[in-house]
């Protein structure tokens, strides 16, 4: 309700009332006529508003971002927008949104009422009359400024555009009748299915980056649930990446000896949590006092596995019947042979060894170790990634959505995919980022060139069938059918049933519609002319006349922005690999020695060697990895005062040189 002094509105919807029906001899209201306005205005708003939503681009309005930190910048053009039952101009901006979560830009209406005293040009203008110089009619100014939710200014908000991490969403290119649209993408569903690929999006793996998988999504086109999503330009997707992980305790593996790389079981390794190995060493032990006892080893060789021998000078003490290994000691109680007491002697002992797991140079597949014994067993518990593939979907807003599938020892399946996500590629997730492939996935849209194209593999398909019929002819009883397909080489009329009428004719190998003669002859008795009496008939009428109309109504015009130009604008590259070296050799051996003694071109000895190239097939694949290329940007086209503050490519700051 607008709060005007001396302004009345007594509009009710709950009353009915449809028109006004003026009486001759009564004093016409002001408050009638506030109401006349009010529900011309409403007629219309119920009209477009079938046809338009709130916040519907018209023509221009658009929004650029780019990202520096924690701060994403918008620049916003002037344009013409569907806002609350009228199509309004918004006039541009620069404002500032946060880099990350999702925010909504979008304009505010506010309504402001104008007197005469804010305008003096809505004094009386009427020049002589008793009302000349007085105020009349206030005016209600509507306007509309970008904005976003959430930044405290007034005024109603209406979304237009969204914006996720600092990422514009895609939106249908402007004008969009939503009625239209609706119907469109009713029938699309009903007929195509409405999720698939209309061109483009292709997936490609960058280099990880900050601990997060980074991919490339080209630009493109899709309809998902009937609904277009244009994607004006490539994008950059990066997520985070969880790795479920399985324990493997006390896996075994034979030393060879010195310093040895052990490669384990299952990769790629997470985490080594433990490496155990059999170490020998020699220890120098002084013999206790008493006769028949124990001699304690080190506190370090707590887990002696055996002792190798026990020497002291030239004498070599046997096991079992000297001494025996009794926890970590040697014990001499078995009473035979033992040195004296207080003497030396030399014992070689076998034990285990934890070794540190940072010093073990571990990677993906294994880990170095030195010092085990030869073929004693090395121990290692650890835990390693299982894999899984992930599905990079889009969904209707045109955000880019990662779909986890289930993880598994060996084997893993694709994830299933919610009916209202599209997917684009399946993402082998081994954990390797040397190695991790990326799958077009995509259903795409069939084009008319590729169905001629299906059509014809089938028709030559068909004829080879055909032809392959045509060689056995002599030998197969019946000569006109197999399986289904009928063989005619259309020789001559032996194949064709003779006891039916025929109305094709077989003509230059070709099966055609028969052609029958007749032969008319036409004689006038004298010289005749044709009747040229003044009768007029209209042979060709043009009722139709040209008409005009405003192309840019609102003059929503975009300023020309500054010239951008790459070199090289586009990379082509093609990768050869071959398979086989027999198109190779074929060029060394298939030779052919012409002599003309009669061409007086050629010497007698000259040799010329014909080669013949065949190709036996090709196979065609998108890279899956882009290669490294070296990229000039040449920016021209500045306006007077307009300074560059910086180059962004891609999200990845450009260092720029100006060059007079």
């Amino acid at each position: 309700m607008i709060e005007f002094p001396g302004y009345y509105d007594r509009t009710d919807p709950d009353k009915g009332y449809d028109q006004h029906l003026f009486l001759a001899g009564t004093t016409l209201q002001s408050a009638e006529l506030n109401e006349i306005q009010i529900a011309g205005q409403a007629r219309l708003r119920s009209i477009s508003d079938v046809l338009f939503n709130d916040g519907a681009v018209m023509a221009g309005a658009e929004v650029f971002t780019s990202t520096a930190g924690d701060v994403c910048t918008c620049d916003a053009k002037s344009g013409a927008i569907y806002v609350a039952g009228a199509v309004r101009g918004v006039l541009p901006r620069v404002f500032f949104i946060p880099a990350t979560g999702a925010v909504s830009i979008g304009v505010r209406l506010t309504e402001t009422v104008v007197t005469a005293i804010e305008d003096p040009a809505l004094y009386d203008p009427a020049v002589n009359s008793r009302n000349q110089g007085r105020p009349g009619a206030g005016r209600l100014r509507v306007a509309i400024t970008w904005g976003y939710a959430g930044d405290g200014q007034e005024g109603a908000f209406y979304p237009v555009y969204a914006v996720i991490d600092g990422v514009l969403q895609t939106k249908q290119p402007p004008p969009q009748v939503d009625a239209t649209s609706l119907a469109i993408a009713r029938y699309d569903r009903q007929s195509a299915g409405g999720m698939y690929v209309s061109n483009g999006l292709k997936v490609t793996c960058l280099a990880d980056a900050a601990g997060l998988q980074v991919y490339s999504i080209s630009e493109g086109v899709a309809r998902i649930n009937g609904e277009e999503l244009m994607f004006p330009q490539g994008r950059r997707f990066a997520y985070a990446t969880a790795a479920a992980t399985s324990a493997v305790a006390l896996e075994q593996h034979v030393a060879v000896g010195g310093t040895e790389r052990v490669p384990v079981w299952h990769t790629p390794i997470a985490a080594i949590s433990q490496v155990a190995i059999t170490r020998e060493v020699s220890v120098i032990k002084t013999r206790g006092p008493t006769a028949n006892s124990k001699d304690f080893l080190s506190p370090t060789y707590t887990s002696v596995m055996s002792i190798v021998s026990v020497t002291s000078g030239a004498t070599t003490y046997a096991p079992t019947t000297d001494y025996l290994l009794t926890s970590d000691a040697i014990d001499w109680a078995p009473g035979g042979a033992e040195p004296a007491s207080g003497t030396t002697y030399t014992a070689v002992i076998r034990y285990i060894e934890l070794v540190d797991p940072a010093t073990l140079n571990a990677d993906a597949t294994g880990f170095t170790v030195s010092g085990a014994v030869v073929g004693s067993a090395i121990q290692v518990s650890y835990t390693w990634n299982l894999p899984r593939f992930d599905v990079l979907c889009v969904d209707s807003a045109g955000a880019l959505v990662v779909v986890n599938g289930p993880s598994f020892p060996a084997n893993p399946q694709s994830p299933a995919i919610p009916g209202n996500l599209l997917a684009l590629a399946r993402i082998t997730q081994d954990w390797r980022a040397t190695t991790r492939a990326v799958v077009d996935i995509a259903v795409r849209m069939v084009p008319m060139q590729a169905l001629n194209a299906v059509n014809r593999r089938i028709d030559t398909l068909f004829a080879l069938v055909a032809e392959e019929r045509l060689r056995h002819n002599l030998s197969l009883a019946d000569q006109s059918s197999k399986k289904g397909v009928f063989v005619d080489p259309f020789f001559d009329d032996d194949l064709r049933d003779q006891g039916l009428a025929q109305t094709t004719a077989i003509a230059f190998e070709e099966l055609t519609l028969g052609i029958t003669s007749v032969v008319h002859t036409q004689s006038l008795a004298a010289v005749a002319t044709l009747d040229l009496s003044p009768t007029l008939t209209e042979v060709l009428a043009q009722p139709l006349r040209t008409g005009s109309y405003q192309v840019n109504p609102y003059d929503a015009f975009t300023p020309l922005p500054a010239l951008a130009q790459l070199q090289p604008a586009v990379d082509f590259w093609v990768d050869i690999k071959t398979e086989f070296l027999s198109p190779i050799t074929r060029q060394f051996y298939n030779e052919v020695i012409l002599h003309d003694p009669d061409d007086v071109r050629l010497h007698p000895d000259t040799v010329i060697t014909e080669r013949e190239i065949k190709l036996v097939g090709s196979t065609y694949v998108d890279a899956q990895y882009l290669r490294q290329q070296w990229v000039r940007f040449d920016l021209a086209g500045f306006g007077a005062g307009e300074q560059l503050v910086s180059v962004i490519f891609d999200d990845i700051p450009v260092t720029a040189q100006a060059i007079e």
